[in-house]
């Protein structure tokens, strides 16, 4: 006896993405290895702080909580994009971006941990908090890789805020003669057109790629005698990412740089 799904519609879409994550899996090939490469640095930086003689302050302490949040992050926004919630993935991203240059802002201004923490406990506080922390001093334009981050910030802001960028993938609107229909469906990569699907996906890879770069430098002296053995295995998946990237690089310049 078989018992109907009491939300037929969840259960649609919950299949649906299954299939989606399979399919995308088999049609990255080696590529898809680069998630696992990503996480894996991301692993091994953790494990090398685990073992850093560092004392224990609280900016250690929230800068190793903002790291962590990244790596959720990166993992939400990879099940985005092989779902094919293509848009959806860079919400993910985006917080991802925002949680790194918070902690990059904390080890420039180590007096900022406190405000950071702090945020909750007043309205006065949490204003304190949202001046120190706007987006104007989250990206400094002499820092390379927090520039690149900014410019990918705004873009992916543009992606989960409810503007033409974040609807035009999914608006659809089918008019015949006497009626008018408007759709908007649950995945947003276009029938026969890979590129866009390709595009998230090395998108997110690089974004955290550059992610990474900035914690090594928040965390350098707290894995300096490990400093050689994070950068083996960091260029290791440059390399790889690189290899991985050539055959699309031209179509998504725009993602990219």
């Amino acid at each position: 006896m078989s018992v109907e799904p009491k939300f037929p519609e969840v259960e649609q879409i919950r299949k649906y993405d299954e299939d989606n994550l399979e399919a995308s899996i088999k049609y990255l090939g080696e590529s898809y290895t680069l998630v696992h490469d990503v996480t894996e640095l991301y692993i091994l930086l953790s494990d090398l702080l685990s073992t850093s003689q560092s004392p224990i302050d609280l900016k250690f302490h929230i800068n190793c909580t903002l790291f962590l949040s990244c790596q959720y992050q990166f993992t939400t926004s990879c099940l985005a994009v092989l779902r094919a919630h293509l848009t959806d993935s860079f919400r993910s991203t985006r917080r991802a971006i925002e949680s790194c240059a918070f902690s990059y802002r904390i080890f420039k201004h180590p007096h900022l941990a406190e405000v950071w923490l702090n945020a909750g406990d007043s309205d006065e506080s949490y204003k304190k908090y949202r001046d120190k922390f706007s987006g104007k001093n989250l990206f400094p334009e002499k820092h390379e890789v927090m520039k690149f981050l900014g410019d990918r910030y705004d873009f992916c802001s543009k992606q989960m805020h409810s503007t033409l960028h974040s609807f035009v993938t999914r608006m659809i609107t089918e008019e015949k003669e006497k009626s008018l229909s408007f759709k908007f469906p649950y995945y947003d990569i276009p029938k026969d057109d890979p590129v866009h699907f390709f595009r998230a996906f090395f998108a997110t890879i690089n974004i955290h790629r550059h992610i990474l770069k900035v914690f090594s430098e928040v965390f350098q002296e707290d894995i300096k005698q490990d400093k050689v053995t994070w950068e083996v295995h960091y260029n290791a998946v440059e390399v790889k990412y690189g290899v991985h990237l050539a055959p699309w690089r031209d179509t998504m310049v725009n993602y990219l740089e």
